[in-house]
């Protein structure tokens, strides 16, 4: 029963996320997106994205260049399926590498904790993919 009360609660804070984007501005929301980006991609996928980070050098399989998910998908960004990948729900064989954090695995534990960090998590995933799209190349 309680997870029927929490989860109207969660859906609404998800949704609220961007309509915090569009009120906080767009620049705003690009400086955040690409801080979060920074913080957990970065390093493998590089600052652009293109999968010339810091550690990529190190890992077996060289980083995705993110820059090209839309041109890959037909010309459309995959906004749900890059979510998805972000998250954990959706496998990525270099994200499995123990040389590479898991992040959907550290969000799903985080997510564990309460509706109001499942919230807070969803709102990270939301504002890397926010930031992925903004870097797509044709």
């Amino acid at each position: 029963m309680m997870l029927l009360r929490v989860a109207p609660i969660v859906l609404v804070l998800g949704l609220a996320v961007p309509a915090v984007c569009v009120a906080q501005g767009e620049s705003e929301t690009n400086s955040e997106s690409q801080e979060m980006f920074l913080r957990y991609c970065g390093t493998c996928h590089g600052p652009q994205g293109v999968g010339n980070g810091v550690m990529s050098g190190f890992l077996k399989k060289k980083p995705a260049d993110l820059t090209q998910l839309a041109k890959k998908n037909g010309g459309e960004f995959p906004f749900h399926r890059t979510m998805q990948f972000i998250d954990g729900t959706q496998d990525v064989r270099a994200h499995g590498d123990p040389d590479m954090p898991v992040w959907g695995e550290v969000f799903k534990h985080e997510t564990a904790v309460s509706p109001t960090r499942q919230a807070e998590i969803r709102g990270k995933i939301l504002l890397i993919t926010l930031y992925v799209r903004s870097i797509q190349q044709e």
